[in-house]
């Protein structure tokens, strides 16, 4: 069959796709939770602050970002998730379905604080998941 590919090849460059995910990364033989400690006030303020260009996944231009706009339904879900990634890989998600102008401002704002990586995760829906988690909370 001809066709398939191409078709969902256009999408995969679209840069307004929410498919990356920030990764922090540990230094070898850094207890997790001493490390996040250091570094949590820093990755809470990038994470939350607002972009004057874009608008957040749920919000508008300006917005600040909320948990559903990082890739995690609420705050428990996000602490959880990175605590156990960071304990068992040294290294863990502390936002998902971020477009790539989002994912490098975050690793930017981060880039003196902690060592990030960018890595695509096209797994789920980001921008609906995100949507349909704000509705939940509002």
């Amino acid at each position: 069959g001809e066709g398939g590919a191409e078709g969902a090849d256009g999408g995969d460059d679209d840069p307004k796709q929410r498919v990356h995910t920030v990764m922090i990364v540990i230094p070898d033989g850094f207890p997790p939770e001493l490390f996040f400690e250091e570094v949590e006030d820093a990755v809470r303020l990038a994470l939350s602050g607002p972009d004057p260009l874009v608008a957040p996944a749920s919000g508008h231009v300006g917005d600040s970002y909320r948990w559903p706009d990082r890739g995690f339904d609420h705050e428990e879900a996000w602490y959880e998730s990175l605590m156990s990634a960071l304990a068992e890989a040294q290294a863990g998600a502390v936002a998902r379905g971020q477009t790539q102008h989002e994912a490098e401002v975050l690793s930017g704002r981060l880039s003196n604080v902690v060592q990030c990586e960018l890595v695509v995760d096209d797994s789920e829906d980001w921008t609906k998941r995100a949507r349909e988690a704000k509705r939940g909370q509002a």
